[in-house]
């Protein structure tokens, strides 16, 4: 049973990152902070494949990884790893372009993302599993 809570809690999270980064995304693109150069998949949003699958995937991995382990401690990893070298790294290839956006200004939201993550993915179907 603990095997099929921890996939159960690990999708949960990545769900609700794959729906919020979308959100926010788009939110940053319509408000100017950034915008992308091109599509890297035809007819959907430059930033789709990125918002679900490497946030997403990260967050399960944290969740999965050391279980006991500080929930803080991983927000932090997080977003150190989102922030500073995924978000520059999509700078260096040329995909995202932040226009009135600092990597810092990033930083706490990430901590926020994956920390909101980790309790709802702990709080979700916790009664329907046991």
């Amino acid at each position: 049973m603990s095997a099929i809570r921890g996939i159960v809690h690990s999708l949960t999270a990545g769900f609700f990152i794959m729906f919020i980064s979308n959100f926010l995304d788009s939110l940053g693109v319509q408000l100017g902070f950034w915008y992308y150069q091109y599509a890297v998949v035809p007819f959907i949003p430059a930033s789709m494949p990125w918002n679900t699958s490497l946030l997403p995937v990260f967050v399960m991995f944290l969740l999965q990884y050391k279980n006991i382990s500080s929930p803080y401690i991983k927000a932090i990893i997080f977003a150190t790893i989102s922030a500073f070298v995924g978000e520059p790294f999509a700078v260096w290839i040329k995909l995202y372009n932040p226009v009135n956006w600092k990597y810092l200004y990033s930083f706490p939201i990430y901590i926020i993302l994956y920390l909101i993550s980790h309790y709802y993915s702990r709080i979700s179907f916790q009664k329907n599993i046991e």
